[in-house]
């Protein structure tokens, strides 16, 4: 799983902000953050929304699946976005809705291990 995860972020913090999200991407997010059973199709979607740039989608999934933590989301540059949750390692991606998902997947990771 840990590979896995590691793959998937590698690929949120590599996409272009233009870039296109694989159908493939939307639903390992959702198998990592345990909603590929899920019978609320409203979290399905957030996923969904997040990985195509809302921002809005990313942080009610990080507020979900990492509860309500201090974060802070920060421009590092004209095409990288940095978000760090709690005092998890910053994730950095083209845009602030996949800085998002990729932090949530770090945390996510972090403790698998």
């Amino acid at each position: 799983m840990t590979a896995d995860l590691s793959a998937l972020i590698a690929r949120l913090e590599a996409a272009h902000a233009t870039g296109i999200i694989m159908e493939s991407e939307a639903i390992a997010l959702q198998s990592a953050l345990g909603l590929e059973d899920a019978h609320d199709t409203d979290w399905k979607q957030c996923c969904w929304n997040a990985l195509r740039g809302s921002v809005d989608a990313a942080l009610a999934l990080a507020e979900r699946v990492l509860g309500n933590g201090p974060c802070v989301l920060h421009r590092n540059g004209p095409s990288e976005w940095g978000f760090t949750y709690v005092d998890d390692d910053t994730a950095y991606a083209a845009t602030p809705a996949l800085s998002v998902c990729a932090a949530i997947l770090r945390a996510k990771q972090g403790e698998g291990e």
